[in-house]
């Protein structure tokens, strides 16, 4: 038996090539689109070095975009970028890798972090659908190792997308312009990042990267990275200072 391997470090993902006369068996490829919270999965994984344990749970969220690298555990290499399943099957360090399947057996994520022992019932996994796409690219030879991985941009902001209700709240405490329904809210700076050099600070209401709107935190984050990192014009409002606009040069992540 040989074996070939080549892995990407923005998915956190890895192909590993088996070159053998056994019939090996397979699993079959669920779809991730068709997953519901609240639906069962089970977790298969190395936990703790203990082979094969399985863990149940369920889906507690299908689309979670993670910004905050200092609440993990341990994580992907490129926190943020992808959207991931959020679980509360238990997955511990020697998880990652591992199938995240649903009850009819097909595997929906790979099981990749989990978040800080003081919290419980969260965890993440990839899903499916970009594990397939991975595949399809990598066996293809479009691409070849890490080394060939997108570069991503980040301003250092810890943000969450101020919903009208939020907008609401803080409009009637007069910390909000009555004009604005949706924007970015930013809730602290990471120490020594472009947006806290910037002077952005926790309060701040994004509502403009170079003069395209952002209404949510998704909007930024695809703006940020069509930047190619070049500095961007960030318009925001302060309470009691109104709207302004700075300029940030995002640092490569």
């Amino acid at each position: 038996v040989s074996t070939q391997s080549t892995g990407d470090s923005l998915t956190d993902l890895a192909l590993v090539k088996v070159n053998t006369d056994v019939d090996l068996p397979e699993v079959k490829m669920g779809d991730d689109s068709k997953l519901r919270p609240g639906q069962w999965v089970v977790a298969i994984g190395n936990s703790l070095h203990f082979p094969n344990t399985v863990t149940a749970g369920i889906v507690s969220n299908t689309s979670r975009t993670i910004t905050d690298n200092e609440m993990l555990r341990y994580q992907a290499p490129k926190v943020g970028h992808s959207k991931y399943v959020q679980t509360d099957a238990a997955i511990n360090p020697g998880s990652s890798g591992g199938p995240l399947v649903n009850l009819a057996g097909e595997v929906i994520a790979v099981n990749t972090m989990g978040v800080l022992s003081n919290a419980s019932g969260i965890a993440f996994s990839i899903p499916v659908s970009e594990v397939k796409r991975f595949l399809q690219e990598f066996s293809h030879g479009q691409r070849h190792s890490s080394n060939t991985s997108k570069v991503t941009y980040s301003l250092g902001l810890r943000i969450i997308t101020l919903t009208p209700g939020m907008a609401s709240f803080l409009q009637q405490q007069g910390k909000l312009d009555p004009s604005l329904s949706s924007g970015v809210f930013v809730f602290d700076t990471c120490k020594n990042s472009p947006a806290y050099k910037a002077n952005l600070s926790k309060g701040d209401v994004i509502i403009a990267i170079d003069n395209h709107e952002v209404h949510t935190k998704d909007d930024l984050s695809k703006a940020v990275q069509q930047c190619g990192g070049n500095p961007v014009r960030v318009t925001f409002f302060r309470p009691t200072r109104g709207f302004l606009y700075t300029n940030i040069t995002p640092e490569k992540t």
